[in-house]
C-alpha cells in the first residue's frame, strides 16, 4: 500500500485524512509551499480564553470523510468541503484538487482496501489560537487489504476562523514541527501533538 501514497503529492496526502493508515510511514515526498494568509501571533493581539466546542460535531465530520472514501460511492466534494482551504490551493484550486482526488481516489480503492473499524480512543481537544480555533480529533482505524490488517493511531487536525462554525482538517501524521510552522504559525507552541502509529495486526492477536 505503500507505494499508492508515494504516487501522491505532499499537499494530496495532507488532504486524504484518512489514507495514512494504511502506509508504513516511509515517503520520499516533501512538503510543498502552500500559502496561509494568517501570519505569527503579535503581543497586541488578543487570545480568545475558549473554544465553543462540540465533540460529536467534529467526530461526525471524520465520520462523514471515513465514508466519503471507503463507502459505496466516492464522495469528492465532500472531501473538499472538510479540506484546509490552503491545501486545495497549493493543488492549484478547486477543480485540480477534484481531479487530483478523484484520480488518486479511485486508485486507492480499487486496491481493496477496506475499514473495519473506526473509533475515537480519546475527546477531541479543542485548543484557541489567535484568529483561528484548532482541534484534535484521535481516531484509531483497523484497515484491511486482503488478508493483511493494519492498526493505525492518528488524530485529524481541524482548524476554523473565530467565529465560524464550520471546521476543515489536515491529516495529523504528516504534520511536522516545519509544516505545522509553514500552515499555523499562531498554533500555541505548549500544545503538543499526539504521536501516532501504524502496526500490522496479527490474526490471533485480537487488537479489536
Amino acid at each position: 500500500m505503500t507505494f499508492l501514497m508515494r504516487s501522491l503529492p505532499f499537499q494530496l496526502i495532507l488532504l486524504v485524512a484518512v489514507l495514512a493508515g494504511c502506509d508504513d510511514g516511509e515517503t520520499t515526498a516533501q512538503p510543498a509551499q502552500v500559502k496561509t494568509a494568517t501570519g505569527p501571533a503579535t503581543a497586541e493581539t488578543t487570545r480568545p480564553a475558549r473554544v465553543s466546542a462540540d465533540p460529536e460535531e467534529v467526530q461526525a465530520d471524520i465520520q462523514r470523510m471515513h465514508e466519503a472514501i471507503y463507502g459505496e460511492e466516492l464522495d469528492v466534494e465532500a472531501l473538499l468541503e472538510l479540506t484546509y482551504p490552503p491545501i486545495i490551493q497549493s493543488l492549484g484550486g478547486h477543480e485540480k484538487a477534484r481531479t487530483a482526488l478523484s484520480d488518486g481516489l479511485r486508485e486507492i480503492r480499487s486496491s481493496g482496501i477496506e475499514v473495519e473499524v473506526l473509533e475515537f480512543p480519546a475527546d477531541p481537544q479543542f485548543i484557541p489560537g489567535t484568529t483561528r480555533d484548532f482541534v484534535i480529533v484521535p481516531t484509531r482505524t483497523v484497515f484491511r487489504s486482503g488478508d493483511r490488517r493494519v492498526e493505525s493511531g492518528n488524530f485529524e487536525f481541524g482548524v476554523r476562523i473565530n467565529g465560524q462554525r464550520r471546521w476543515t482538517y489536515v491529516e495529523g501524521s504528516r504534520l511536522t514541527p516545519e509544516v505545522m510552522a509553514q500552515l499555523f504559525p499562531e498554533f500555541p507552541p505548549h500544545v503538543k501533538l499526539p504521536e501516532t502509529y501504524r502496526r500490522p495486526i496479527e490474526e490471533s492477536s485480537g487488537a479489536e
